[in-house]
């Protein structure tokens, strides 16, 4: 039981850090466009292997549920300062002269449906941490129902707001045309 304990934390804690390193890179990039995101992407990923640990390790130690619950809180409400910063940040910065429409609208689609549906997505996961913690009572009703949903199948939800972006088919498409049909 430990080690599941330990590998949900670890893995929840991971992809919490890897949202808010998205949010981060949406900062760098616009502050300097031009330099190379990718020698970036093993430190997001580094950082979030290493922030989870300590996550993970408390709650397969803890004996005490209350302090998991707070925990995941903790860690949730890192990454929703880390949205709601890249957010404010991105939005005062597209709004200066020169920047189009479209890249305006750009990261509206993109970036802000992305932090809005995980958000939503995670609603589930923290208001059961809170409710655990403080009153004990069950989640039951339509509300917790629709929340659970949308927890446990965040993975489809999240897809579905990428794949909706206009460069995701054609993106797609070229991908498989390249694995499948190489040229010669």
């Amino acid at each position: 039981m430990l080690l599941a304990e330990f590998q949900t934390t670890f893995f929840y804690s991971m992809v919490i850090g890897l949202n808010a390193s998205l949010c981060l890179d949406l900062i760098l990039t616009l502050r300097d466009p031009f330099s190379a995101p990718d020698s970036r992407y093993n430190v997001y990923l580094l950082v979030s292997v290493l922030g989870a640990f300590p996550a993970a390790f408390i709650r397969s130690k803890a004996y005490n549920i209350y302090i998991y619950g707070w925990i995941v809180v903790v860690v949730f409400v890192g990454y929703l300062i880390s949205a709601i910063v890249s957010a404010i940040y991105a939005v005062r910065r597209l709004k200066h002269p020169g920047i189009s429409s479209e890249a305006r609208q750009m990261f509206a689609r993109r970036h802000l449906s992305y932090i809005f549906v995980n958000i939503i997505c995670q609603a589930y996961n923290i208001i059961s941490k809170i409710n655990a913690s403080t009153e004990n009572k069950p989640m039951d009703g339509w509300f917790f129902t629709v929340l659970s949903v949308l927890f446990f199948g965040q993975g489809f939800f999240l897809s579905l707001v990428r794949f909706f972006e206009p460069s995701y088919l054609p993106t797609l498409a070229q991908l498989l045309k390249n694995t499948f049909c190489p040229d010669k």
